[in-house]
């Protein structure tokens, strides 16, 4: 039997959501802010949504995180194109590796998802396949959505977002947006920026409310947008 096979997929593929190549010794400004969204603006009935967990590197933030509220994870991934015994395998190593009451577990179809429909946090890593702009708009509940450089799924939502059914959340540094189908909750986030910039700035970042949407920048990179406590005005001033 093949051993380390999940060591060897991971060595094989870059790591689509750069989150998963947190080092934990290193303060992560997008861990951050999901932490402050799961524990404090979703609902801890409601489960988290992997689509496409690949070998469920994920877990390796999102865990520790849904762990503070007792939210529960399901990861869905097919490996279609797997053999076997491959394919059993590699899925037996994951579910080992990843061991927890609160996981979760579908080899299957992404449409065969036991929480697609209930989840209120939901990380799309399948392709414009994946009828993702449809499952957002059909959502009767407030959900946040994550996806990595979401460059397919834009033309899909445009209108949506500008009838306001749909509100980007926050563009997060490497590529990582989130949306949400509640204007109650991006109103709930806008208001407790202050609080998520108190920890962000001991790291020196910050989100940046433009309004139509937030953006996550660094204070320590000339050109990152404005510094809240930095008035150009004041510098052109000063010159």
């Amino acid at each position: 039997m093949m051993e380390n096979l999940v060591d060897k997929a991971n060595e094989l593929t870059n790591r689509e959501n750069p989150l998963t190549a947190h080092n934990p010794k290193v303060p992560n400004p997008t861990l951050i802010i999901l932490d402050h969204i799961i524990t404090n603006l979703l609902d801890a009935k409601r489960a988290a949504l992997a689509l496409g967990c690949f070998t469920a590197r994920d877990l390796d933030y999102l865990l520790p995180i849904c762990k503070k509220v007792n939210k529960q994870i399901e990861c869905v991934d097919s490996f279609e194109p797997l053999q076997e015994p491959i394919r059993t395998n590699l899925i037996k190593e994951i579910e080992k590796k990843y061991n927890s009451p609160l996981v979760e577990w579908t080899w299957d179809d992404g449409s065969t998802s036991k929480y697609l429909r209930s989840a209120d946090y939901i990380y799309c890593s399948l392709d414009h396949r994946f009828p993702m702009d449809e499952l957002m708009l059909s959502a009767d509940y407030p959900c946040v959505w994550a996806k990595n450089n979401p460059s397919w799924l834009w033309p899909l939502i445009g209108q949506a977002l500008y009838q306001q059914k749909l509100f980007t959340l926050i563009w997060c540094t490497n590529g990582l947006t989130l949306f949400t189908n509640s204007r109650q909750l991006k109103d709930d986030f806008l208001d407790t920026i202050p609080t998520i910039n108190s920890k962000l700035k001991k790291i020196n970042f910050y989100v940046d409310n433009s309004g139509f949407t937030c953006k996550l920048r660094s204070t320590s990179k000339t050109g990152d947008g404005w510094q809240p406590e930095k008035s150009i005005w004041k510098e052109l001033n000063s010159l």
